[in-house]
């Protein structure tokens, strides 16, 4: 039987196998392997960090949409060399986007909504 994770507010754990949120809550309830990605900060002004770790050895994507759904931007991940991402977001009008981590076969991991705000 798989091990169970919940995690709240502020982290995303999720796993290649399974990853489905719990209704009401801001949880994802994770089985067996598992990445953590950490996206911040959110609502983000200017820069914006990805982290992922426990996903050693393996590339990701970090894709940024608009509320359309059309692709504004891809990075890649490479967590053989680092897992983390750091960026500037000034290309972003203020307003509410949509990110994707996908794993490296193109499998969707997660996607989450993202806040720019400006001064």
């Amino acid at each position: 039987m798989p091990k169970l994770v919940y995690l709240f507010v502020g982290m995303l754990f999720f796993s290649t196998l399974s990853a489905q949120s719990l209704e009401g809550t801001n949880a994802i309830k994770v089985a067996e392997q598992r990445m953590e990605a950490t996206v911040y900060p959110n609502p983000a002004i200017n820069d914006l960090t990805l982290e992922i770790s426990h996903g050693e050895g393996r590339t990701y994507q970090f894709v940024i949409y608009n509320i359309l759904g059309s692709a504004i931007k891809s990075y890649e991940i490479d967590t053989r060399v680092t897992g983390k991402l750091d960026t500037k977001i000034t290309y972003l009008k203020k307003g509410v986007y949509l990110y994707r981590i996908l794993d490296e076969s193109g499998k969707t991991l997660t996607t989450r909504r993202l806040m720019v705000i400006r001064p």
